[in-house]
Protein backbone atom coordinates (compact mmCIF):
# COMPACT_ATOMS: atom_id res chain seq x y z
CA UNK A 1 0.00 0.00 0.00
CA UNK A 2 1.39 2.95 -0.90
CA UNK A 3 -0.80 5.77 0.15
CA UNK A 4 -3.97 4.54 2.33
CA UNK A 5 -6.95 6.73 2.90
CA UNK A 6 -8.41 6.21 6.25
CA UNK A 7 -12.28 7.42 6.64
CA UNK A 8 -13.67 8.77 10.27
CA UNK A 9 -16.16 6.88 11.59
CA UNK A 10 -18.12 9.72 13.30
CA UNK A 11 -17.06 12.80 14.21
CA UNK A 12 -12.77 12.99 14.63
CA UNK A 13 -11.21 13.64 18.13
CA UNK A 14 -12.54 10.73 19.44
CA UNK A 15 -12.97 7.88 16.50
CA UNK A 16 -10.74 4.89 16.44
CA UNK A 17 -9.14 6.29 13.34
CA UNK A 18 -7.64 9.06 15.05
CA UNK A 19 -4.66 6.87 16.38
CA UNK A 20 -3.53 7.05 13.19
CA UNK A 21 -0.81 9.62 12.55
CA UNK A 22 -0.77 11.25 8.71
CA UNK A 23 0.76 12.65 5.90
CA UNK A 24 -2.17 15.25 5.92
CA UNK A 25 -5.54 15.38 7.19
CA UNK A 26 -8.60 16.38 4.96
CA UNK A 27 -12.15 17.90 6.71
CA UNK A 28 -14.99 17.85 3.96
CA UNK A 29 -18.05 19.97 4.52
CA UNK A 30 -20.11 19.68 7.62
CA UNK A 31 -23.57 19.73 8.49
CA UNK A 32 -25.96 18.87 11.61
CA UNK A 33 -25.55 15.40 11.67
CA UNK A 34 -25.27 12.74 14.41
CA UNK A 35 -26.37 15.87 16.69
CA UNK A 36 -27.32 13.37 19.60
CA UNK A 37 -23.39 12.34 20.05
CA UNK A 38 -21.52 14.95 18.33
CA UNK A 39 -23.15 18.24 19.12
CA UNK A 40 -26.58 20.27 18.50
CA UNK A 41 -24.55 23.26 17.07
CA UNK A 42 -22.74 23.07 14.01
CA UNK A 43 -19.51 24.72 16.40
CA UNK A 44 -19.92 22.26 18.80
CA UNK A 45 -19.64 19.42 15.55
CA UNK A 46 -16.53 21.23 14.12
CA UNK A 47 -14.91 20.90 17.71
CA UNK A 48 -15.43 17.24 16.83
CA UNK A 49 -13.98 17.11 13.06
CA UNK A 50 -11.12 19.52 14.87
CA UNK A 51 -9.69 16.73 16.25
CA UNK A 52 -8.29 15.45 13.06
CA UNK A 53 -6.31 17.86 12.63
CA UNK A 54 -2.58 17.21 13.31
CA UNK A 55 0.25 18.64 15.41
CA UNK A 56 2.95 19.96 12.29
CA UNK A 57 0.82 18.43 9.79
CA UNK A 58 -1.25 19.52 6.69
CA UNK A 59 -5.33 19.99 6.60
CA UNK A 60 -7.29 20.44 3.64
CA UNK A 61 -10.81 22.16 4.47
CA UNK A 62 -13.64 21.83 2.20
CA UNK A 63 -15.29 25.37 2.51
CA UNK A 64 -17.13 25.82 5.55
CA UNK A 65 -20.43 27.68 6.60
CA UNK A 66 -19.17 31.27 8.09
CA UNK A 67 -20.06 30.30 11.77
CA UNK A 68 -17.11 27.25 12.09
CA UNK A 69 -14.03 29.28 9.53
CA UNK A 70 -12.94 29.98 13.30
CA UNK A 71 -12.91 26.29 14.93
CA UNK A 72 -10.55 24.74 12.18
CA UNK A 73 -8.69 28.30 12.33
CA UNK A 74 -7.77 28.42 16.01
CA UNK A 75 -6.87 24.74 16.05
CA UNK A 76 -4.78 24.70 12.87
CA UNK A 77 -3.02 27.46 14.39
CA UNK A 78 -2.69 26.24 17.73
CA UNK A 79 -1.08 23.23 16.54
CA UNK A 80 1.19 24.62 13.99
CA UNK A 81 -0.82 22.72 11.02
CA UNK A 82 -0.69 24.09 7.39
CA UNK A 83 -3.82 24.89 6.96
CA UNK A 84 -4.86 24.82 2.68
CA UNK A 85 -8.96 26.23 2.53
CA UNK A 86 -10.58 25.30 -0.91
CA UNK A 87 -12.94 28.09 -1.96
CA UNK A 88 -16.24 27.82 -4.01
CA UNK A 89 -14.94 30.96 -5.61
CA UNK A 90 -11.95 29.34 -7.37
CA UNK A 91 -14.57 26.31 -8.48
CA UNK A 92 -15.87 27.10 -11.95
CA UNK A 93 -17.84 24.78 -13.72
CA UNK A 94 -17.98 24.65 -17.66
CA UNK A 95 -20.58 21.90 -18.47
CA UNK A 96 -22.73 19.10 -16.96
CA UNK A 97 -24.22 16.70 -18.48
CA UNK A 98 -25.39 12.73 -17.08
CA UNK A 99 -21.55 11.38 -18.02
CA UNK A 100 -20.11 14.07 -16.14
CA UNK A 101 -19.03 17.59 -15.76
CA UNK A 102 -16.38 19.60 -16.58
CA UNK A 103 -14.29 22.41 -14.84
CA UNK A 104 -11.87 24.90 -13.66
CA UNK A 105 -10.11 25.08 -10.18
CA UNK A 106 -7.60 27.43 -9.41
CA UNK A 107 -6.08 25.59 -6.09
CA UNK A 108 -3.24 27.71 -4.32
CA UNK A 109 -0.71 26.43 -6.45
CA UNK A 110 -1.57 26.40 -10.08
CA UNK A 111 -4.90 26.89 -12.29
CA UNK A 112 -6.56 23.61 -13.60
CA UNK A 113 -8.51 23.83 -16.53
CA UNK A 114 -11.40 22.17 -18.14
CA UNK A 115 -10.71 19.43 -16.04
CA UNK A 116 -13.58 16.60 -16.04
CA UNK A 117 -15.02 14.29 -13.32
CA UNK A 118 -17.42 11.23 -14.30
CA UNK A 119 -19.70 12.16 -11.65
CA UNK A 120 -22.79 14.44 -11.50
CA UNK A 121 -23.84 17.16 -8.35
CA UNK A 122 -22.27 20.34 -8.06
CA UNK A 123 -21.06 19.34 -4.36
CA UNK A 124 -19.22 16.81 -6.14
CA UNK A 125 -16.78 19.31 -7.87
CA UNK A 126 -16.12 20.91 -4.03
CA UNK A 127 -14.92 17.15 -3.73
CA UNK A 128 -12.77 16.71 -6.13
CA UNK A 129 -11.07 20.55 -5.25
CA UNK A 130 -10.59 19.01 -1.89
CA UNK A 131 -8.75 15.87 -3.57
CA UNK A 132 -6.69 18.05 -5.84
CA UNK A 133 -5.59 20.26 -2.85
CA UNK A 134 -4.49 17.10 -0.99
CA UNK A 135 -3.06 15.44 -3.82
CA UNK A 136 -0.87 18.53 -4.29
CA UNK A 137 0.09 18.74 -0.72
CA UNK A 138 1.95 14.93 -1.16
CA UNK A 139 3.16 14.89 -4.50
CA UNK A 140 4.24 18.15 -5.06
CA UNK A 141 7.32 17.61 -2.36
CA UNK A 142 8.11 14.43 -5.23
CA UNK A 143 7.48 15.52 -8.77
CA UNK A 144 7.10 18.02 -10.83
CA UNK A 145 4.53 20.64 -11.11
CA UNK A 146 3.77 19.26 -14.88
CA UNK A 147 3.25 15.57 -13.52
CA UNK A 148 1.11 16.41 -11.03
CA UNK A 149 -1.08 18.24 -13.25
CA UNK A 150 -1.23 15.37 -15.54
CA UNK A 151 -2.33 12.33 -12.71
CA UNK A 152 -4.88 14.81 -11.40
CA UNK A 153 -6.47 15.25 -14.48
CA UNK A 154 -6.34 11.36 -15.56
CA UNK A 155 -6.85 10.26 -12.15
CA UNK A 156 -10.25 12.44 -12.17
CA UNK A 157 -11.44 10.94 -15.31
CA UNK A 158 -11.08 7.37 -13.66
CA UNK A 159 -13.28 8.03 -11.01
CA UNK A 160 -16.44 5.60 -9.75
CA UNK A 161 -18.39 6.28 -7.20
CA UNK A 162 -21.26 3.64 -6.88
CA UNK A 163 -24.41 4.25 -5.25
CA UNK A 164 -23.80 7.97 -5.47
CA UNK A 165 -25.69 9.76 -7.97
CA UNK A 166 -25.57 6.99 -10.21
CA UNK A 167 -28.16 6.63 -13.07
CA UNK A 168 -29.52 2.84 -14.58
CA UNK A 169 -30.77 2.65 -17.61
CA UNK A 170 -34.09 1.25 -17.77
CA UNK A 171 -37.24 1.50 -19.39
CA UNK A 172 -37.67 4.05 -16.58
CA UNK A 173 -34.59 6.16 -15.63
CA UNK A 174 -33.38 4.75 -12.75
CA UNK A 175 -31.40 7.35 -10.01
CA UNK A 176 -29.75 5.47 -7.18
CA UNK A 177 -28.11 8.03 -4.50
CA UNK A 178 -26.75 7.48 -0.77
CA UNK A 179 -28.05 10.69 0.68
CA UNK A 180 -29.01 10.47 4.37
CA UNK A 181 -28.96 13.78 6.16
CA UNK A 182 -30.75 17.02 4.94
CA UNK A 183 -28.07 18.90 3.61
CA UNK A 184 -27.45 15.96 1.25
CA UNK A 185 -31.19 15.48 0.04
CA UNK A 186 -30.79 19.13 -0.55
CA UNK A 187 -27.50 18.29 -3.08
CA UNK A 188 -29.30 15.46 -4.31
CA UNK A 189 -32.63 17.37 -4.86
CA UNK A 190 -30.67 20.43 -6.43
CA UNK A 191 -29.00 18.06 -9.14
CA UNK A 192 -32.42 16.53 -9.92
CA UNK A 193 -33.18 19.98 -11.19
CA UNK A 194 -30.16 20.63 -12.84
CA UNK A 195 -30.15 17.92 -14.96
CA UNK A 196 -33.29 15.30 -15.10
CA UNK A 197 -36.72 16.03 -17.08
CA UNK A 198 -39.52 13.91 -16.21
CA UNK A 199 -42.79 13.59 -15.88
CA UNK A 200 -43.27 12.03 -12.49
CA UNK A 201 -40.61 11.81 -9.94
CA UNK A 202 -41.14 8.19 -7.83
CA UNK A 203 -39.33 8.37 -4.89
CA UNK A 204 -38.26 4.95 -3.21
CA UNK A 205 -36.74 5.94 0.29
CA UNK A 206 -35.24 3.91 3.55
CA UNK A 207 -33.82 5.53 6.43
CA UNK A 208 -31.36 4.98 9.25
CA UNK A 209 -32.73 5.58 12.48
CA UNK A 210 -30.21 8.52 13.75
CA UNK A 211 -31.65 10.49 11.05
CA UNK A 212 -33.43 13.64 11.29
CA UNK A 213 -36.65 12.38 10.05
CA UNK A 214 -38.70 15.50 9.82
CA UNK A 215 -36.24 17.92 8.22
CA UNK A 216 -35.72 15.30 5.73
CA UNK A 217 -38.90 14.63 4.97
CA UNK A 218 -39.93 18.40 4.14
CA UNK A 219 -37.40 18.49 1.45
CA UNK A 220 -38.41 15.10 -0.25
CA UNK A 221 -42.23 16.08 0.17
CA UNK A 222 -41.62 18.96 -1.97
CA UNK A 223 -39.22 17.14 -4.40
CA UNK A 224 -41.65 13.72 -5.31
CA UNK A 225 -44.69 13.28 -6.77
CA UNK A 226 -44.97 9.72 -5.14
CA UNK A 227 -42.96 8.22 -2.35
CA UNK A 228 -42.78 4.91 -1.53
CA UNK A 229 -40.95 3.87 2.45
CA UNK A 230 -38.99 1.37 2.66
CA UNK A 231 -36.58 -0.88 4.22
CA UNK A 232 -33.14 -1.88 3.66
CA UNK A 233 -33.22 -4.69 5.79
CA UNK A 234 -35.19 -5.05 9.28
CA UNK A 235 -33.52 -4.58 11.74
CA UNK A 236 -33.46 -1.89 14.86
CA UNK A 237 -31.22 0.78 13.25
CA UNK A 238 -33.52 1.26 11.02
CA UNK A 239 -36.81 3.14 10.16
CA UNK A 240 -39.81 0.88 9.86
CA UNK A 241 -41.43 1.77 6.14
CA UNK A 242 -45.14 2.46 8.23
CA UNK A 243 -43.14 5.01 10.58
CA UNK A 244 -41.56 6.87 7.75
CA UNK A 245 -45.27 7.03 6.39
CA UNK A 246 -47.27 8.11 9.36
CA UNK A 247 -44.25 10.91 10.47
CA UNK A 248 -44.55 12.28 6.61
CA UNK A 249 -48.42 11.67 6.21
CA UNK A 250 -48.99 14.51 8.93
CA UNK A 251 -47.20 17.58 6.38
CA UNK A 252 -48.51 15.68 3.10
CA UNK A 253 -50.89 14.95 0.53
CA UNK A 254 -49.11 13.20 -1.85
CA UNK A 255 -49.05 9.85 -2.99
CA UNK A 256 -47.15 7.54 -0.09
CA UNK A 257 -47.64 4.22 0.60
CA UNK A 258 -45.16 1.76 2.89
CA UNK A 259 -43.50 -1.37 1.37
CA UNK A 260 -41.18 -2.71 4.02
CA UNK A 261 -39.50 -5.05 1.22
CA UNK A 262 -37.02 -3.32 -0.52
CA UNK A 263 -37.53 -5.77 -3.60
CA UNK A 264 -41.52 -4.62 -3.74
CA UNK A 265 -40.73 -1.29 -3.42
CA UNK A 266 -38.40 -1.19 -6.49
CA UNK A 267 -40.19 -3.43 -8.20
CA UNK A 268 -43.90 -1.45 -7.34
CA UNK A 269 -42.22 1.71 -8.58
CA UNK A 270 -40.84 0.11 -11.74
CA UNK A 271 -44.23 -1.05 -12.56
CA UNK A 272 -46.20 1.88 -11.57
CA UNK A 273 -43.65 4.25 -13.76
CA UNK A 274 -44.02 5.43 -17.13
CA UNK A 275 -40.71 5.86 -20.00
CA UNK A 276 -41.26 9.83 -19.01
CA UNK A 277 -41.29 9.50 -15.06
CA UNK A 278 -37.81 8.96 -12.80
CA UNK A 279 -37.47 6.67 -10.15
CA UNK A 280 -34.97 7.74 -7.55
CA UNK A 281 -34.01 5.46 -4.70
CA UNK A 282 -32.48 7.15 -1.93
CA UNK A 283 -31.90 7.49 2.12
CA UNK A 284 -28.80 4.89 2.77
CA UNK A 285 -25.92 3.43 1.54
CA UNK A 286 -27.68 0.40 2.23
CA UNK A 287 -30.73 0.68 0.44
CA UNK A 288 -28.59 2.42 -2.54
CA UNK A 289 -26.74 -1.61 -2.48
CA UNK A 290 -29.79 -3.34 -2.03
CA UNK A 291 -31.25 -1.75 -5.16
CA UNK A 292 -28.18 -2.35 -7.29
CA UNK A 293 -27.97 -5.59 -6.06
CA UNK A 294 -31.62 -6.73 -7.45
CA UNK A 295 -31.24 -4.02 -10.90
CA UNK A 296 -28.64 -6.40 -11.23
CA UNK A 297 -30.27 -9.33 -10.91
CA UNK A 298 -33.17 -8.28 -13.28
CA UNK A 299 -31.13 -7.26 -15.69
Amino acid sequence: VDFAVVEVGLGGRLDATNIVDPIISVITQISLEHTRILGETLKEIAGEKAGVIKTNRSVVIAPQPMQVQSVFEKTSANRGAAACWVSLKHIKRNSQSLSGQFFDFQSENQLYKNLFIPLIGEHQLINAAVAICCVEQILMKMVVVDLVHALISEGLKKVKLTGRLQVVERKTKILIDSAHSPASFEALWKTIQELFCYNRLIVVIGLMRDKNLKAIGEIMISAADEIIATQAFNNPRVYQAEEIVQAWSDFSIKSICAIPSAHEALQVAQSTARKSDLICVTGSIYLAGEALKLLQQSQ
